[in-house]
């Protein structure tokens, strides 16, 4: 019977087909075996695109959230057998705070309906970062989803560098290999690839995160016998990030390696950084053949990374257009804010005309997940944020700072310094680009914190 009902589902709409075997899957999670699910999370977690989701009278459903409502429900079937105790996290109770605030501000947004989707995605992101934390609990599993994160990190940024080959190619010969849309065209001359996200910022900030993480794990100790798979790994995803065009990826990686490299030299020793230079001179010998031969790309890229040192970038560029005019909502009501997803509704969109956005589905976003924030929920949104920020850190650097005893453990920690660094990349990114509430955010640093509550188990053990 399940057979037969893929069938027929595949001959009227492959998206009712692909959801039809997430329902099943997660039917298949509840019931059997929850990690099998939890691996299947990280390749959902990069299907962000509207083409990747069903359109429902309350919003758009993804295949992860499908996948991370069942394997909290397997959560809870498992607590209420006694077959797992409640793992305690210390970001527990910021997190619950969080999200009685979103539910409280709601009746304060402009449209309640617009708040409420905020609120419920945000209550899901809150159910992955507890569902992660419960089941992600031994070395095995933790070094599984981190290598699971590169795989489907890679394989994403592939398919963002083949959508401007096909669009290259297409240009060239007439042979047309990918039907997709081609994003701003007018900025780079083949578009910027958008991978299987709904736009290029959200591409690049999440490849410039990998590509800090995977950079730091290609020069670590513990990995030093795998530091030629994952320097090409790690050029890959530098490829991706410089053709996605995100100024904000670009500055992120500029600030975040350095800043890795300084704690790695000054407090934790976990690379071995003598091929560094090497490795700096043949990127700059592979970019510089590669621009050499592509005069408008060289142009493009070169016209953007202009704009970074223009002051009129502060007065021109819609994104920081787009944060005075948060910060001034923001000003008329600073303590508990305007409700969540306000500026969606109260905000302007530079440049743009109301019957064009429209007309073309243009919605109003902040860029600055700070002002986002305290437009949402205020200052008082901002003290709970900042709040989770801090035992975020502590819990962090706890499980970093612990010397490992065996190998296993120096490969742990391996990791989650590189997942940290990622973590800051797309912190410094999101000041300046979108992507606070991807799942994919809340998933690294779910990861994270279970990477850094296993290196204290694991310290507590020997300690025994």
């Amino acid at each position: 019977m399940v057979v037969v009902g893929l069938g027929v589902a595949s001959m009227f709409a492959p998206l009712t087909f692909i959801f039809v075997i997430a329902a099943v899957g997660a039917l298949a999670v509840v019931i059997a075996r929850p990690h099998f699910g939890l691996a299947l999370l990280v390749p959902a977690l990069f299907f962000e695109a509207d083409i990747y989701s069903l359109t429902l009278p309350f919003g758009r459903l993804r295949f992860y959230h499908v996948l991370v409502v069942a394997l909290f429900v397997r959560v809870l079937i498992d607590l209420l057998r006694g077959a797992r105790a409640w793992r305690k996290t210390p970001l527990d109770l910021p997190l619950l705070l969080y999200l009685i605030l979103n539910w409280a501000t709601v009746a304060l947004a402009p449209d309640p309906s617009i708040a409420i989707k905020i609120a419920a995605l945000i209550s899901l992101l809150a159910l992955l970062y507890w569902t992660v934390t419960q089941l992600v609990t031994t070395s095995k599993h933790f070094l599984l989803q981190a290598e699971l994160l590169l795989l489907a990190s890679l394989g994403v940024a592939l398919f963002g560098l083949f959508q401007i080959f096909a669009v290259w190619l297409a240009s060239h010969i007439d042979l047309t290999l990918w039907s997709g849309p081609i994003i701003h065209g007018d900025v780079l001359p083949y578009g910027r690839p958008y991978g299987t996200f709904v736009e290029p910022d959200w591409f690049g900030t999440t490849m410039a995160a990998a590509f800090v993480a995977t950079t730091l794990l290609s020069f670590t100790k513990a990995f030093k016998t795998k530091q030629v798979e994952l320097t090409l790994v790690s050029l890959v995803l530098l490829i991706a990030t410089v053709l996605s065009g995100v100024r904000g990826g670009w500055l992120a990686v500029l600030i975040s390696l350095p800043v890795m490299l300084l704690i790695h030299r000054y407090r934790l020793k976990l690379l071995d950084t003598k091929l560094l230079g090497s490795l700096a001179v043949l990127v700059g010998i592979v970019a510089t053949l590669t621009l050499a031969f592509t005069p408008s790309v060289r142009e493009a890229l070169i016209d953007r990374t202009t704009t970074l040192v223009s002051a009129d970038t502060l007065y021109d560029e819609p994104r920081f257009l787009i944060m005075q005019d948060g910060w001034e909502l923001f000003l008329e009501a600073p303590w508990l804010g305007r409700g969540p997803g306000a500026y969606t509704t109260l905000g302007t969109i530079p440049y743009v005309t109301q019957l064009s956005a429209l007309l073309y589905g243009i919605e109003n976003f902040q860029t600055n997940a700070i002002l986002t924030v305290l437009i949402d929920t205020g200052l008082i949104g901002l003290l709970v944020v900042v709040m989770l920020g801090v035992r975020f850190v502590k819990t962090t650097w706890r499980g970093l700072r612990q010397p490992p005893k065996s190998s296993k453990e120096a490969e742990i920690q391996a990791v989650l310094f590189c997942l940290a660094g990622a973590a800051l990349t797309l912190l410094l990114a999101y000041q300046v680009s979108t992507g606070v509430w991807l799942g994919l955010t809340w998933y690294l640093g779910s990861l994270i914190i279970s990477g850094s509550l296993l290196r204290s188990s694991i310290k507590k053990n020997h300690a025994a």
